[in-house]
C-alpha cells in the first residue's frame, strides 16, 4: 500500500470521522468477491434492490476464480462513502488485503500486511473456509502481536478493531444455524438443540491445554469485539465459473444478511486512536507513521526467505510463547494456593523444575527448524522465565510469606488474649462464689456453736447426734475448699476446735444422765 495514496483519499474527508472495513484471510478464498457486495450496498444506499445491482468491472475490486492470486498488497478503494448515522455522518473506506501464505509472499510481508490492516481498520473481516481451526487462531494471535509491537502506546480496548470470522462453506450445519454467532447472541430458529459456535470455539474449559487457552485469550484481547458469521456452500457451478453462474440462493440470502449486519451502526464503528474518534485529517499522520514504522522496523518482522522458513519460524515462535505462558500460569496458580509464601530455597527449586518442564514442552510441541533455531528459542524461554522470576515472582512470594507470618502471629496473639480474658472471667467468678460459700459456712458454724451450747445445757442426745453430722459435712466442705485465705481458714479451725471441746464436755454430761 502506498501511504500517500491513502493520505490523499483521507484528504477528501478531513472533517469526517472515519470507519475502515478490511477484508483479510488466506489466498484465493473469495475475499474480493465479498467485498464487492459492500461496494454495491454503499453505491446504491437506500435502494432495496442493491444486492442484485450490476456494477461494471472498473467499479469493483478485481476478482476471479482460479488458483493464481489476484490481490497484491493492500488495495484501498479511494472513494469514501458518506453514511448517515444517528448524530453525525461517517466516512467509510474499504481495504482489500492480499491473501496470506501464498507461494510468492515472504513471512515478513505477510506480517506487515496483517499488521497494517490491523492498525488501519475499525472493522476487520477474516475470511476462512469450513471451520475455525487451532492453527488459524495461532496465526491470528501471532500476527496481531506485530500490530501491538508497532503501536506507540498500549491500546485501550475501545480503540481496538471489531473482528469477525466469515466462515465460508461451513461444515457443521446440523449443529449450528447459519448466521451471526457472538458472545451474547446466535440464531436458533431451525434446530431442535441449537449451539453457539462462538462460545464453543472460544470457551476455555478446565481440561483444555494451557497453551490453547492462552491463544484464545490473546485473540479475544486483541480486538474490542469478536464474532463469527457462518455461511453455506455457494454451489459447484459457481465454483467452476463464478463469472457465468451465480451462487446458490441460500448463499446469496446469508451474504445479504452479512452485509446488512456489518453496515449497521452496531458493527460499523469509527476508527479510534488514544480513545478518541479520529477524522480523516487526524488519521493522515497515523497512516504515515505506521507505514514508516513497518518500513524501518525490520527487527519486529522476522525476515524469513521462504514459506518453509516462515512456517518453521511461526511454529517455533508459537511454541515458545505458549511455553512461557504455561510457566506464567503455573506461578499464578501457585500464588493462589495455600502453599504460597514458601522459603526462598523451595521457591527456587519450584522455579527450576518449572523451567525444565516448559523447555521440554517447547521441544515436544515443535518439529520444524534446525538445532540453531531450537537453541535460540530455548535460550529465549529461559531468559523470559528468569526475568519473570527475579523481577516479579520472587518478590511476590516474599510478600506473601511476610503476610502469612504476620497473620500467624496475629492469630496467636488473639488466642492468648481470648484465653486471658476467659481465665480472668472464670477467676473473678470463682472468687465471688467462694466468698459467698465461705460466708454461708461461717454462719452455719456460728449457728452450730449456739446449738451445741444449747445441747450441752439441756443434755439432748438427739440434737448432739445431728450436730455431729453437721460438723462432719462442714469438715468435708472445708477439705474441698483449697483456696480459702489462711486467716479465714485459721478462724474456721478455731471454731471447730471449740465445737469439739463443747462436744466432749457435753458427752460426759450426757453419759452421767443416762
Amino acid at each position: 500500500m502506498d501511504a500517500e495514496v491513502f493520505v490523499t483519499a483521507l484528504g477528501k474527508v478531513d472533517n469526517f470521522p472515519v470507519a475502515i472495513i478490511s477484508m483479510n484471510g488466506a489466498c484465493r478464498e473469495g475475499k474480493s468477491f465479498v467485498l464487492n457486495y459492500f461496494l454495491r450496498y454503499f453505491r446504491t444506499l437506500g435502494n432495496p434492490r442493491w444486492f442484485t445491482e450490476e456494477l461494471p468491472p472498473q467499479d469493483m475490486f478485481s476478482w476471479r476464480s482460479g488458483q493464481k492470486r489476484e490481490t497484491v498488497g493492500i488495495n484501498l478503494w479511494s472513494e469514501p462513502f458518506i453514511i448517515p448515522q444517528t448524530s453525525s455522518e461517517l466516512a467509510v473506506f474499504l481495504l482489500d488485503c492480499q491473501g496470506l501464505f501464498d507461494d510468492q509472499t515472504t513471512f515478513q510481508q505477510n506480517a506487515m500486511i496483517y499488521a497494517l490492516s490491523n492498525l488501519l481498520s475499525s472493522v476487520m473481516i477474516y475470511n476462512v473456509k469450513c471451520k475455525i481451526q487451532e492453527n488459524l487462531l495461532q496465526n491470528i494471535q501471532y500476527f496481531s502481536s506485530y500490530a501491538k509491537a508497532l503501536s506507540s502506546d498500549e491500546n485501550s480496548e475501545e480503540e481496538l478493531p471489531h473482528f469477525v470470522f466469515l466462515v465460508r462453506d461451513f461444515e457443521f450445519f446440523n449443529d449450528y444455524q447459519y448466521g451471526y454467532h457472538g458472545k451474547y447472541t446466535f440464531p436458533h430458529l431451525n434446530l431442535d438443540q441449537p449451539r453457539n459456535y462462538y462460545l464453543d470455539t472460544f470457551s476455555t474449559p478446565p481440561g483444555m491445554p494451557a497453551e490453547n487457552q492462552t491463544v484464545r485469550q490473546d485473540v479475544l484481547g486483541s480486538y474490542s469485539d469478536v464474532g463469527c458469521f457462518l455461511m453455506p456452500f455457494p454451489g459447484r457451478a459457481f465454483l467452476k465459473d463464478s463469472k457465468k453462474h451465480p451462487p446458490d440462493q441460500d448463499f446469496q440470502e446469508y451474504l445479504q444478511k452479512f452485509i446488512q449486519l456489518f453496515t449497521s451502526s452496531q458493527h460499523l464503528v469509527p476508527k479510534k486512536v488514544g480513545g478518541l474518534e479520529v477524522t480523516g485529517k487526524e488519521l493522515k499522520a497515523y497512516v504515515r507513521w505506521w507505514a514508516a514504522e513497518c518500513a524501518k522496523s525490520t527487527s519486529k518482522f522476522p525476515g524469513a526467505k521462504s514459506i518453509a522458513e516462515s512456517t518453521s519460524l511461526l511454529q517455533n515462535e508459537v511454541a515458545a510463547n505458549n511455553a512461557f505462558a504455561i510457566y506464567q500460569q503455573h506461578f499464578q496458580d501457585f500464588f493462589q494456593s495455600p502453599t504460597a509464601g514458601v522459603d526462598d530455597t523451595s521457591l527456587k527449586n519450584f522455579h527450576h523444575e518449572l523451567v525444565a518442564s516448559v523447555l521440554k514442552y517447547y521441544e515436544s510441541s515443535r518439529k520444524l527448524g534446525d538445532a540453531s533455531v531450537v537453541k535460540e528459542y530455548l535460550q529465549k524461554i529461559q531468559e523470559l522465565c528468569e526475568d519473570a522470576f527475579k523481577g516479579s515472582y520472587f518478590e511476590i512470594n516474599a510478600e506473601v510469606r511476610a503476610r502469612n507470618i504476620k497473620k500467624l502471629k496475629d492469630n496467636e496473639n488473639e488466642e492468648k488474649s481470648n484465653l486471658q480474658r476467659s481465665h480472668g472471667f472464670r477467676t473473678d467468678t470463682s472468687k465471688v462464689i467462694m466468698r459467698e460459700n465461705n460466708f454461708k459456712r461461717s454462719n452455719q458454724l456460728r449457728d452450730l456453736d449456739r446449738s451445741l451450747r444449747g445441747s450441752q445445757y439441756f443434755g439432748n442426745i438427739v440434737n448432739q447426734q445431728k450436730l455431729h453430722q453437721d460438723k462432719a459435712h462442714l469438715d468435708k466442705q472445708i477439705l474441698v475448699t483449697r483456696v480459702l485465705s489462711s486467716k479465714r481458714k485459721e478462724k474456721t479451725r478455731q471454731k471447730l476446735d471449740k465445737v469439739s471441746d463443747i462436744l466432749q464436755s457435753s458427752g460426759k454430761t450426757s453419759g452421767r444422765k443416762l
